[in-house]
């Protein structure tokens, strides 16, 4: 029996026939890794526009490449044509040649026009590397490149071509060529390409506020005339600010460089000569900044970036944090410079940053506990009016009880890790629920680190949960339905992700006041967001707060939101159901609607310009935490949602009784209790239709 399928190779469509001993797969597969190593050298190396675009198809690459079951050649065709498509985009910025290994010899076939460089800059080019002889042979990008590069090796099939990255530098201005070198079944091979070489020119420039002249920090992103986002001289050799893991590839540890750069208030950065654009981003609350400078070879300018906050959300009674960062070098297991958060704090115009320790062990590395710049609690000469930082805890189980993150605690709450974090032969004991009582009795709030997982449930119906961070929407609306009252937060977990990138943003009375924004997330007066700004009113009534209404009232909802990028959908959600939408191609508007009371209730917004509402899985997303609409003085409740967190609990009971480690069977049932005990109440209220329980005030 023989299969056909459609194989995209470099330039052309070939038809690949194989019998069923797998060759056609592997054909497939090699050529969508090496596309996929392709797209991960680019994007460590030298940030490009799409780079957000390019990271997401490398996601979708990595699952196909990684799925478990039979080979869906469907699939794969479509990846390597989508794949085609981004390599012609890459071809567009970067210069391209083509080369041929026979003979035991690595010539060019068609090597690139002479490549444009700036003396003591990185260029990066495609080669396409076609295989000419009877045998595969493996080739590698010179294993001396820049730590940021890939290494990966990329199998090149008898009679097939694959395409690398390679870096070129000289500081020589009067060099006509460059070479650079291939590993080609670990043999060195040199190949030198045409080049014209000119002094780099260096761009200075100045961050400053629009009322008051004052510099202060930000984000600054430089494109120079090669298309290329380089870096400033402050913080360009610092991986913490520079570059951070690719998540949706995880498990094959690639990192991306980041476009911008942290300014302080002043930068100089060096670039090719020609036209350079220079943007601003600070925060959500401003307008993205953007200018244009031509520079001559070896020549010199100077670019003044203003802005101020279009909306002050402080002054509105809304202050923004994260409350999740762990202030720590990209492997985690070493503190980061506080003064280094400090700016990017500002540059980010955050706040409030929570700063939590945490225990991890991660073979062969020793055990460690990081960030532990301070102990709990303010950081001093970092806690003040506008900006402040704040030592707290994420206290952790894998994967049994769930990662919290301890808020306004006092002292560091033991062992702070327990279970697979420490090792494979490492006890699920002590369990979490005692430390997140102690958390409350020092005056803290624990809130759910990675969406509802875990006892996360049972941790809502008994008090011991604050707010659901990172959450899917899905299940907050569940946790709602079921009759539970809990914020929705969000923290970047940090060095995970860009200090910042998602953020809550807390209603309070007095800004200045950190026991205010913790009250605020207790009464669950928040919205999320990764970049625009929501408001929400019902009736004059805010989130996080209670509307009492009779039957046949009015309900009169208005959803508004400002954004610096385009909106998309702003979405008015009742009971889980859209009640009411605009699509706002614009940066802002809002969406109005009535609609009769006729049970009790919540009412939240969302904003998104793709079907995703979480705003930690995606740029320019928001969220409110719920309006709760109380109809003849009825609980709010919808039976079948506390149902199915009963039976979610009752199965995760039963997960850790076959699967957890303890000393003993008392350890393992009270362990299973937490869970049983929460699946109990929540049948409880279904049965009581809600009068059981009508709210879940935190400890």
């Amino acid at each position: 029996m023989f299969r056909v399928l459609a194989v995209m190779l470099t330039g052309c469509v070939a038809l690949a026939v194989a019998a069923e001993d797998g060759s056609v797969v592997l054909e497939a597969n090699n050529l969508l890794q090496n596309r996929f190593e392709l797209l991960a050298d680019v994007v460590a190396a030298c940030p490009l526009d799409g780079q957000e675009e390019t990271i997401t198809f490398m996601g979708a690459l990595w699952r196909h490449l990684t799925a478990k079951g039979a080979f869906d050649a469907g699939r794969a065709e479509a990846l390597a044509a989508q794949s085609e498509q981004t390599l012609v985009s890459l071809k567009r910025t970067l210069p391209f040649g083509r080369a041929r290994w026979a003979d035991d010899e690595l010539s060019w076939v068609e090597p690139p026009a002479p490549v444009p460089l700036a003396a003591g800059l990185e260029r990066f080019l495609l080669v396409e590397v076609a295989n000419e002889g009877q045998a595969p042979v493996q080739v590698d990008p010179n294993p001396g490149r820049p730590r940021r590069v890939a290494a990966a090796l990329t199998a090149i099939p008898a009679r097939g071509a694959r395409v690398r990255l390679v870096r070129v530098l000289t500081e020589d201005v009067a060099a006509e060529t460059v070479t650079f070198t291939l590993f080609v079944d670990g043999q060195p091979r040199t190949l030198a390409v045409p080049v014209t070489v000119s002094p780099a020119a260096r761009l200075t420039g100045r961050v400053l506020h629009g009322a008051t002249g004052e510099s202060f920090p930000g984000r600054v992103y430089a494109r120079g005339a090669d298309g290329i986002y380089r870096h400033g001289e402050a913080y360009a050799d610092n991986p913490t600010v520079s570059e951070k893991q690719i998540l949706l590839v995880v498990e094959a540890g690639k990192n991306y460089r980041l476009p911008f750069f942290y300014s302080d208030g002043a930068f100089a950065v060096a670039v090719p000569s020609g036209p350079t654009e220079v943007r601003l981003e600070r925060g959500f609350e401003s307008n993205i900044v953007a200018t244009r400078i031509d520079l001559a070879p070896g020549g010199s300018g100077e670019v003044s970036l203003v802005t101020e906050r279009v909306i002050d959300m402080a002054a509105l009674g809304w202050v923004s944090g994260d409350t999740h960062v762990h202030w720590a070098k990209n492997w985690w297991n070493e503190d980061e410079d506080i003064d280094l958060l400090a700016i990017v704090q500002r540059a980010e115009d955050l706040r409030v940053v929570n700063n939590l320790t945490l225990r991890h062990q991660n073979p062969p590395q020793p055990e460690f506990i990081n960030p532990a710049q301070f102990p709990m609690g303010p950081v001093p000469g970092h806690y003040g009016p506008d900006y402040k930082i704040v030592m707290g805890e994420e206290y952790r189980n894998q994967p049994f009880y769930g990662h919290l993150n301890f808020l306004n605690v006092k002292e560091l709450i033991q062992p702070i890790a327990t279970g697979d974090l420490m090792g494979e032969e490492a006890l699920d004991w002590p369990l979490n629920r005692p430390a997140v009582a102690e958390c409350y009795r020092q005056g803290g709030i624990s809130t759910e680190a990675h969406g509802l997982g875990a006892e996360g449930a049972a941790n809502i119906i008994d008090g011991y949960a604050s707010a659901i961070d990172q959450a899917n929407p899905g299940d907050y609306y569940r946790v709602l339905n079921a009759g539970m009252r809990i914020a929705l937060g969000n923290g970047s977990d940090h060095p995970a992700r860009i200090a910042g990138c998602a953020r809550t943003y807390v209603r309070q009375e007095d800004p200045a006041s950190y026991a205010e924004w913790i009250d605020g997330v207790r009464a669950a007066r928040t919205f999320t967001t990764s970049g625009p700004l929501l408001f929400l009113d019902v009736n004059g009534v805010d989130v996080g707060d209670e509307l009492q209404v009779a039957a046949g009232d009015v309900l009169r909802i208005t959803a508004r939101a400002w954004s610096r990028r385009p909106i998309g959908r702003l979405q008015v959600v009742v009971d889980g159901e859209v009640a009411g939408e605009a699509v706002l191609p614009g940066r802002e508007g809002g969406v109005a609607l009535e609609l009769p009371a006729t049970r009790s209730g919540w009412v939240v917004a969302r904003c998104s310009r793709t079907p995703n509402f979480s705003a930690i899985f995606e740029p320019d997303v928001a969220h409110t935490s719920a309006v709760y609409v109380v109809v003849d003085g009825r609980p709010i409740l919808r039976p079948e949602a506390a149902r199915t967190l009963a039976r979610q609990l009752r199965h995760h009971a039963q997960y850790i009784r076959d699967e957890a480690r303890f000393e003993n069977d008392q350890q393992r049932e009270a362990a299973a209790r937490v869970s049983l005990e929460g699946a109990d109440a929540y049948d409880r209220l279904a049965d009581e239709g809600g009068a059981a329980l009508s709210a879940n005030p935190s400890k």
